[in-house]
């Protein structure tokens, strides 16, 4: 069964999108970790970032090969959960899929996200920093990351710099990447990315709580 819906926790979200924020302009990535993977629903319940180690990460991500191992080695000893007290979330957790950034581009993978996708069956997480009019798409329709000038992180900083407590433009353009950021989602078949519907998880838990205080 093809999963058609990813169910992403707030918190989890707003961790993504920070690190890809302090991340850019390089893209940063890591792995997903879940539940439900093989299901219609895949629910995400925490993230391990990892070292992007492509030889250009302002343009490209390639996970660390040595920490990635160690974080599938960790989730099958049960050693990664969201709820160390939870017995069933230690057994069940489950690496789910892999996330990575676009800091110039849309959330949606380009043609080298296609011709480097390694893992049939897994989720392709995309956390989209670019506004839609920064957005560069490919002939094939699909997202690609433009690369920023090398001097973009200092554009409209004087070489004075800033005094403390006063905000300055990258502080404003950080501000504007984190409120602008979008992200999509993805499984891998081995031939084609299937897009997936992205929900957060919060108002799902909001009502089993409330199920759970009628039965009490």
């Amino acid at each position: 069964m093809s999963p058609t819906t990813l169910l992403l926790p707030t918190d989890v979200r707003e961790t993504l999108v920070s690190e890809a924020s302090d991340g850019s302009p390089a893209e940063i990535c890591g792995v997903l970790l879940g539940t439900g993977r093989a299901s219609e629903t895949v629910r995400v319940i925490d993230s391990r970032q990892v070292p992007n180690v492509a030889d250009d990460p302002r343009t490209r991500y390639e996970l660390d090969p040595g920490e990635t191992a160690q974080v599938f080695e960790s989730v099958e000893r049960g050693g990664e959960s969201a709820d160390d007290t939870a017995s069933e979330s230690r057994n069940t957790t489950e690496v789910v899929g892999f996330y990575h950034s676009h800091p110039r581009g849309p959330p949606g993978p380009s043609a080298t996200d296609r011709a480097q996708a390694q893992w049939p069956g897994y989720v392709y997480l995309i956390v989209s920093l670019a506004s839609e009019s920064d957005a560069t798409p490919t002939t094939d329709g699909a997202a690609t990351a433009t690369e920023a000038p090398a001097d973009a992180d200092a554009e409209g900083v004087g070489a004075e710099g800033a005094g403390a407590g006063v905000a300055t433009d990258e502080d404003a353009s950080e501000s504007s990447e984190r409120a602008g950021a979008d992200i999509g989602a993805w499984r891998w078949t081995g031939d084609e990315f299937e897009s997936l519907a992205v929900e957060s998880s919060d108002d799902e838990q909001v009502t089993d709580e409330s199920d759970d205080s009628r039965s009490a």
